[in-house]
């Protein structure tokens, strides 16, 4: 997923955090024993439905995720993938897990909810810095995720996102008369997207019962590399579900879109130490559909749907170009994934 933030947007969350800075700050220095602040509040870049600072104090360097109003529905849920990212980092994954205070990762100063990490001081790299002795220590990350023991945290019984239909007729309806650049795209692609997302479906809808914890958004954006070092975050969409639909949203997006030397290696490493129990020919169609479920939830954002905030709807037409886009290239190279993941698996 790109982020692409308005410049109202970025205004709109710097004029947040200043707002509650002062209080705020002294609350999180009082409570994880931080001692006393060194430098300003640093906003971080990212944050498409969470903004991060990083703060500076006497006792070392954080981050802090404040969660969107919007995603207060969620807040068990994110607890709980906290919870998958603590366990893989003590199983010698490259994650970074938030702080626990009171036994919880989720804290809460009057109506803000937030999560404090150690703050890892990295960069996000190009697609194409991501050269193939990268593409295969991510493979092995991830089929170290897919391979933890699901014994150890209690999974609460949530349903599948994947499993309520998509009608994207009902948002063509609603885009109708509505003429601005993203409604006008959506229009444009909504008959290509609404048939890709039907043989995406159908492929889910056949995957076997397989589930594994998964981290669901392992992109270049969500990898920090400092020297040869690296960590993995934002962990906040990490579940446990099918593990081939992972796979293939990670591959896509970790091998620059299929490039064929570094889509080998990454196939090639991860296999060799997890296998998924789903044909490849299954599975590499289900693997656009966390792709058009971010669509979704943007459409939705766009409308007001998830929240009447001007900015947040702002910041959702920002974010509907890009996973169309993203789609459309995913289901022309399909072939491609398939032939290279059969050959070595076969």
């Amino acid at each position: 997923m790109i982020c692409v933030l308005h410049k109202n947007s970025i205004n709109y969350y710097l004029k947040k955090v200043i707002k509650i800075s002062q209080d705020f700050i002294e609350f999180i220095l009082k409570q994880y024993n931080l001692d006393k602040l060194l430098q300003e509040p640093k906003k971080l870049a990212g944050g498409l439905t969470n903004q991060s600072y990083k703060i500076v104090a006497k006792r070392g360097a954080f981050v802090v995720k404040i969660l969107n109003n919007a995603n207060k529905n969620k807040l068990n849920e994110i607890e709980f993938t906290e919870k998958i990212n603590e366990l893989a980092y003590k199983n010698g994954i490259k994650s970074l897990p938030a702080i626990k205070l009171n036994n919880t990762f989720i804290q809460q100063y009057e109506d803000v909810h937030f999560i404090i990490y150690p703050y890892f001081d990295g960069m996000v790299i190009l697609s194409k810095e991501i050269d193939l002795d990268k593409c295969g220590r991510l493979a092995r990350e991830l089929a170290k995720i897919h391979s933890l023991d699901t014994s150890k945290i209690e999974i609460p019984n949530t349903k599948q996102i994947y499993d309520d239909k998509i009608d994207f007729k009902f948002y063509y309806d609603k885009t109708k008369d509505i003429d601005e650049e993203w409604a006008n795209a959506f229009k444009d692609k909504y008959k290509i997207i609404s048939n890709i997302y039907e043989k995406s479906y159908d492929a889910y809808k056949k995957l076997s019962s397989q589930k594994t914890f998964t981290h669901k958004d392992l992109n270049r954006l969500n990898v920090l590399w400092k020297d040869n070092d690296f960590v993995i975050i934002d962990w906040e969409n990490a579940t446990f579900s099918n593990p081939s639909i992972d796979f293939f949203s990670t591959a896509w997006f970790l091998t620059d879109d299929v490039k064929e030397d570094k889509y080998k290696v990454f196939a090639r490493e991860y296999f060799k130490t997890f296998k998924f129990k789903d044909s490849v020919q299954t599975a590499v169609y289900g693997g656009m559909i966390d792709e058009v479920i971010w669509l979704e939830f943007n459409l939705k954002r766009s409308l007001g749907m998830i929240s009447k905030d001007k900015q947040e709807i702002e910041l959702g037409k920002t974010q509907i170009i890009t996973p169309m886009t993203e789609i459309i290239n995913y289901y022309s190279k399909i072939d491609k994934m398939i032939e290279i993941c059969n050959n070595l698996i076969n």
